[in-house]
């Protein structure tokens, strides 16, 4: 989901291509934007008015929190939210987006974007690791570089570092 606050032509936000097309997506702002505590975001485009998929999903049918007695008691949402009834999460994002505005949104990503990809080139440059005197080596996993912010590698002891390349490091 954060993917999609990139800057436009920027390294996340290519990224989003083809994401209006799912039927739902989740986005952790507390992980990826700096949210201050928990924070999730999940929406979803299949839910018709009264459909009760959410309450089914996610509902505790907590009855001593959510009495049928009440006025609108059709129209009280708790039970359908994850975490049932988390709302004040919202109102962080709130703050935390009008705090930083669009354009800080879009440097959040795009610069964990841009740290995952000069870290990944750093891993796979054997020269920059014997300058900086690394003993062994990281590998890059499949040499691939990151697809968003995640970048997998392993580390080579010394003691490996005969072993031909390609071979599976984990199954000796």
């Amino acid at each position: 989901g954060a993917v999609a606050f990139g800057k436009e032509g920027g390294p996340a936000h290519k990224l989003s291509d083809g994401m209006g097309l799912a039927d739902s997506l989740s986005w952790n702002p507390h992980k990826m934007m700096g949210a201050p505590l928990q924070c999730s975001v999940f929406l979803t485009r299949k839910l018709e008015s009264g459909s009760t998929g959410m309450r089914e999903m996610n509902g505790c049918r907590a009855t001593y929190c959510f009495q049928e007695d009440k006025n609108h008691h059709l129209e009280d949402m708790g039970d359908m939210t994850l975490l049932c009834s988390r709302r004040a999460d919202s109102f962080k994002l709130w703050l935390l987006w009008k705090a930083v505005g669009d354009a800080g949104m879009a440097y959040r990503v795009d610069s964990a974007v841009s740290l995952s990809r000069s870290f990944c080139n750093l891993l796979m440059d054997k020269r920059a690791q014997k300058e900086l005197g690394v003993q062994g080596s990281f590998v890059v996993w499949r040499n691939q570089g990151p697809f968003f912010c995640n970048v997998c590698f392993y580390y080579v002891p010394p003691s490996l570092a005969g072993i031909e390349e390609g071979e599976p490091f984990w199954e000796l």
